[in-house]
């Protein structure tokens, strides 16, 4: 119970809206934040995990995010999703995350024990998780060529 409240508490200040977290690798904004060791060791590991590849494929000597790299969710039914989104992810190597498709994206639901399991990722412009009825769901949007909603079946996003 502890650690559940440790990583709420510590998701929580990662919230924000949807319009907030726009700008994107190419915006002109400098307001990296550089996520310290002992915050990345409130995180699951799996969750940690991925900022470290990312970090490693980036070549960055530290995680920097811009808020709403991390957002949260907890459905009407109790289960927490933590969503990374990488186009607020510092890269000095930009391709290593990013493409003409949009950036990595990655979404983690958390049991009971506080433990992740990633149940989705893909290149995309942008993701938004929402409750439905109690039901988790992710709008995906593609830009131009796609746009859908993937809803929490129990297990993973599906159409």
């Amino acid at each position: 119970m502890k650690s559940t409240l440790a990583i709420t508490a510590l998701l929580a200040l990662a919230i924000t809206s949807p319009a907030a977290a726009h700008g994107g690798p190419v915006s002109n904004r400098n307001d990296w934040s550089t996520l310290s060791g002992e915050s990345l060791q409130q995180l699951p590991p799996q969750i940690s995990a991925a900022i470290r590849s990312a970090q490693r494929a980036c070549g960055e000597d530290k995680p920097q995010t811009r808020t709403g790299f991390l957002r949260y969710l907890t459905a009407g039914n109790g289960q927490k999703f933590v969503s990374l989104h990488f186009d607020q992810f510092h890269c000095a190597r930009s391709s290593a995350l990013c493409s003409s498709t949009g950036c990595m994206h990655r979404v983690f639901v958390i049991n009971g024990s506080g433990q992740a399991r990633e149940v989705w990722h893909a290149q995309v412009h942008e993701i938004n998780m929402d409750d439905r009825a109690g039901r988790a769901e992710v709008d995906v949007d593609c830009a131009d060529f796609c746009a859908s909603r993937l809803l929490w079946n129990g297990s993973r996003f599906s159409k």
